[in-house]
């Protein structure tokens, strides 16, 4: 290898950088321990001397005692003042393997289902769940990344926190059933989707209101088949059928098509969208 005035600089630069020897800064562009230290002594740079030598390996020694007690290498990079190669060439050296940062961070599968829990049953958020967990946003988001909120979900979230007010899509679509009411898009859709239907002869607004505690309970739609069945159907997302008031209208719903003695569904997006 020719020595350029570019390779010289790099094997400067990489000697006072990574408080290597000689030899092993000068082997990585193929040339000897005494080319290099001439070319340091030429550009005004002295060359460590065993005291300095000393010191690096007493840095290495409490540099791989820090690691293992769970310090991660850009902080041992910072604070013993070298790069991060150097720290990883250090491990490397005596034979410390290099940890996960789920292991280093003390992170656990029964933290992940924690989060997931969290997230899924409790509707937190990312940021709120890693601070109660003690771990970055980051990681919480890679845990529940194949965890999906629809974002009238993530609306009807923020919403019960008070972060926002949530106003559902409402209008009106012209049917062969005539024009029917829709206070959401997930009605909307329920509505196109049962006027391709060719068993229903009648889709409308469901009329009853029924009785659930001291309240009144309006069911979206009354359908019915040509089979003479007819059907009350409820359309909600599938996170709020776990809500505390819905499963007490659903029940007084069921109670009440039982005495009707007709049919009463709960529709979701497994059934509208086949998700």
């Amino acid at each position: 290898m020719i020595a350029t005035k570019e390779i010289e600089k790099l094997a400067i630069d990489d000697y006072i950088s990574s408080k290597k020897s000689l030899s092993d800064v000068a082997k990585v562009y193929g040339f000897t321990g005494g080319w290099l230290r001439k070319k340091l002594i030429s550009n005004g740079i002295k060359p460590r001397g065993k005291s300095e030598w000393k010191v690096i390996e007493v840095n290495e020694y409490n540099a791989c005692k820090d690691y293992k007690d769970g310090v991660g290498v850009k902080v041992l990079a910072k604070k013993y003042e070298v790069c991060r190669r150097t720290i990883s060439d250090w491990l490397k050296k005596n034979n410390i393997k290099p940890l996960k940062n789920s292991d280093r961070l003390g992170i656990t599968n029964d933290m992940k289902i924690s989060a997931r829990k969290m997230y899924q049953d409790e509707k937190l958020n990312c940021v709120e769940i890693a601070k109660l967990l003690g771990v970055s946003a980051r990681s919480i988001f890679d845990w529940i990344r194949d965890i999906k909120r629809t974002r009238s979900e993530i609306s009807c979230i923020l919403s019960y926190k008070g972060k926002k007010k949530n106003y559902g899509k409402k209008g009106s679509i012209i049917t062969k059933f005539g024009l029917i009411r829709y206070d959401s898009s997930y009605e909307r859709d329920r509505i196109n989707q049962l006027c391709n239907d060719e068993n229903i002869i009648s889709l409308n607004r469901c009329p009853y209101f029924i009785k659930y505690n001291n309240s009144n309970y309006n069911p979206d739609f009354i359908i019915e088949y040509k089979c003479g069945c007819i059907c009350i159907e409820e359309v909600k997302p599938l996170y709020m059928l776990t809500n505390e008031i819905n499963i007490k209208k659903f029940e007084s719903a069921k109670t009440f098509c039982i005495q009707k003695n007709i049919l009463f569904s709960i529709i979701t997006e497994k059934e509208i969208y086949g998700k």
